[in-house]
């Protein structure tokens, strides 16, 4: 999302074909976007510098309201991933403990036996 939307550039001239990552031509009513396939999108841009104010005076530039949108997105997607991450983190650690616990009883059972 954050390619679709920090995409779009002026086609370069053939001549530029470093800066042109595709030789398209881009018809009335079409847009240059480079993140998507054919380099060719409808949607005119929907976002441009300065169009909204932060309230902590960040600077209100494409790229900062292009991440934006895309971690909203990512947490609209998933907003409970945060906890899945943090019940993870506190199964690992069950894991760890009673690998450690096991290996203690194994060697407790285990130790009077003669090889």
């Amino acid at each position: 999302m954050f390619g679709v939307l920090t995409g779009y550039k002026q086609p370069a001239p053939a001549a530029n074909a470093a800066e042109n990552l595709c030789h398209v031509e881009v018809r009335e009513g079409q847009y240059y976007n480079q993140a998507m396939p054919g380099c060719v999108i409808a949607m005119p841009p929907p976002l441009q510098d300065d169009s909204v104010k932060f309230a902590d005076n960040t600077p209100a530039t494409l790229e900062q309201e292009a991440t934006d949108i895309a971690t909203f997105l990512a947490w609209a997607a998933e907003p409970e991933l945060e906890a899945r991450h943090r019940l993870g983190v506190k199964v690992v650690l069950f894991l760890f403990i009673l690998t450690g616990m096991m290996f203690a009883v194994k060697k407790k059972v285990w130790r009077d036996i003669k090889h």
